[in-house]
This record gives structure tokens, C-alpha cells and sequence, in this order.
């Protein structure tokens, strides 16, 4: 069971994704509040699934630097996405 929690949170991040572009067709602003939180609260949940994916498997990768090394990516897009959403917020 544990081994399908990665992919029930990037089904939950795609369905944030469809729910933006939807509304995104009916002319909502992509400067509106609840545009920011869908289109970035997507974007955390696809980089929270690939961390659980990361520590789920981590018995599978070949040695811990190879975990390391996704872990710094993972940590990585998510200070992007954070800055990102940043800047959309103050900028």
C-alpha cells in the first residue's frame, strides 16, 4: 500500500492542475488568489510526490549518494517553486 501513496498525491496534483485550466478558460485572471494556489499548490504536490517516491525507494538505489543527490534535486525545485511563487506574490 505504501508504494501507491506517490502516485495518489500526483493523481490529487493533476487534478489541481485540471481544476486551473478550466477555470483558466473562463476568463479568471491568472493574477486571482484562488489561480496562484491551484497552479502552485500543484506544482508543491508534484514535488511532495516525488519526495515520498524518493524515500519510499530508497533500499532500491544503487548507494546513498545516489539518494543524496535526489534528495538535493528535490530540495532544489522546491526552493525554485518557492521563488517563483515569491515573486508572483511581491513582484
Amino acid at each position: 500500500m505504501r508504494k501507491h501513496i506517490p502516485y495518489l498525491i500526483w493523481l490529487l496534483a493533476g487534478g489541481f492542475l485540471v481544476v486551473y485550466v478550466a477555470r483558466a478558460y473562463q476568463d479568471v485572471p491568472s493574477s486571482a488568489t484562488s489561480q496562484i494556489v491551484l497552479r502552485f499548490g500543484a506544482l508543491f504536490l508534484l514535488v511532495a510526490g516525488m519526495l515520498v517516491r524518493t524515500l519510499l525507494n530508497r533500499r532500491e538505489n544503487l548507494s546513498f549518494v545516489n539518494f543524496g543527490f535526489k534528495l538535493i534535486a528535490v530540495g532544489i525545485l522546491f526552493l525554485l517553486i518557492l521563488i517563483a511563487l515569491l515573486k508572483v506574490l511581491f513582484f
